[in-house]
C-alpha cells in the first residue's frame, strides 16, 4: 500500500504499524492527548487496535483515499478478516 499521501510521520508510522501487526510500535506512537475518530465517533485507539489488528480479527488498511489536516486526518479503506 502507498503511504505517501500521509505526510505526518507519526500518523504514517501508525498506519504501517497497524498493517504490519506491530502493537508495541503503535503503543509507543500514541500520545496522551490523541484524538482518535473512527466512523465519525471518538474512540479509544488502543481498544480499536486490539480489536481489529491485534485480536480476533486481522484487519488491514487497503487504500488511502485522502489525507488532510497536515496528514493528521486520513480517510482509508479498512478490510477485516476473522482469524481461524
Amino acid at each position: 500500500m502507498d503511504y505517501d499521501q500521509i505526510v505526518d510521520d507519526v500518523v504514517k508510522a501508525a498506519f504501517i504499524a497497524w498493517n504490519s501487526g506491530r502493537k508495541e510500535t503503535l503503543i509507543e506512537l500514541v500520545s496522551d492527548d490523541i484524538i482518535f475518530i473512527h466512523n465519525g465517533e471518538k474512540a479509544d485507539i488502543i481498544a480499536f487496535s486490539d480489536q481489529l489488528f491485534f485480536g480476533e480479527t486481522s484487519a488491514k488498511f487497503t487504500e488511502i483515499h485522502k489525507a488532510e489536516n497536515a496528514g493528521k486526518t486520513v480517510f482509508a479503506t479498512l478490510e477485516e478478516k476473522w482469524k481461524c
